[in-house]
């Protein structure tokens, strides 16, 4: 599927709650038997605070079978090493990295646009292929959390039916209906026409945090699990970023897309970097 070409535009309300690259590789194990000095130093500018976290991929157990867990992961040094990362951040935490033996996963808090995204990610996916030199990605993937406040876009009694498009409201697409709808949960996986890839896509009802609200999320995966050359990384995530952009734009209707005051690139003030100039 190709979703509809749409034009480009940074949203001033926007309703990213995060994106993350992921890339997979084949396990090595020096990543996590090594002290990772040298990918720190390459990556401290600006990404200067660093931790270790263990038992990576365990944050949705239930806490009693999680902290069982934790004590065998613990007590056998194999399991302590398949499941620890290290964990760097810029000191507001908007950016993030964990590396494990087999992944990096690169965490954006505050998104703002592609390009300063790319800027960032460039130092971390450089510091890998300098440092631990991977044969080749065995995964590549760029998620959008879009979750969407009416309350904060000055729309809270315009029903979902009207901001969302029918096929993304499902049950709530009558305004009727979604008085009585308590709970909506839905998901997909689509296949893409381009770079054999496919789109998971989890969307539905969920509680504002910190509020009493009820927002609506829009979570889309974008990957492909067809290995490839680590040179083709960034051209697949750009690939990605656009379908991103189409895909969000199809799920939203034009009363949604004017709340969330589009500015066409070129006309949004400019985004500062935390990085250094050239």
């Amino acid at each position: 599927m190709t979703f509809p070409e749409t034009e480009r535009v940074i949203y001033s309300k926007s309703p990213l709650a995060a994106v993350v690259c992921h890339v997979h590789f084949p396990a090595i194990a020096r990543i996590v038997e090594e002290a990772p000095t040298s990918f720190r130093e390459r990556v401290h500018v600006p990404f200067a605070t660093y931790g270790q976290r263990i038992g990576v991929g365990l944050s949705s157990v239930p806490t009693d079978a999680h902290e069982m867990m934790m004590k065998v992961i613990e007590s056998r040094p194999e399991l302590r090493m398949a499941t620890m990362a290290h964990e760097f951040a810029s000191e507001d935490e908007v950016w993030q990295i964990s590396l494990t033996r087999s992944s990096l996963t690169f965490t954006c808090q505050k998104y703002r646009r592609w390009e300063d995204f790319k800027q960032h990610l460039d130092i971390a996916l450089k510091a890998l292929l300098e440092v631990y030199s991977p044969d080749n990605f065995v995964r590549i993937g760029l998620r959008y959390k879009d979750v969407v406040h009416r309350s904060y876009l000055g729309i809270t009694d315009t029903p979902w039916a009207e901001l969302l498009q029918p096929y993304i409201a499902g049950e709530l697409s009558s305004a009727l209906a979604e008085r009585s709808v308590e709970k909506k949960l839905s998901e997909a996986l689509i296949a893409l026409d381009t770079q054999h890839a496919k789109v998971s896509v989890h969307h539905g009802l969920a509680e504002v945090e910190g509020s009493l609200e009820t927002g609506y999320i829009i979570d889309s995966d974008f990957y492909t699990e067809r290995p490839m050359e680590t040179a083709d990384a960034i051209t697949i995530l750009e690939s990605f970023n656009k379908d991103a952009r189409r895909f969000f734009r199809w799920c939203i209707t034009d009363r949604l897309h004017r709340a969330l005051e589009p500015q066409r690139v070129g006309q949004d003030r400019p985004s500062f970097s935390t990085l250094p100039s050239a």
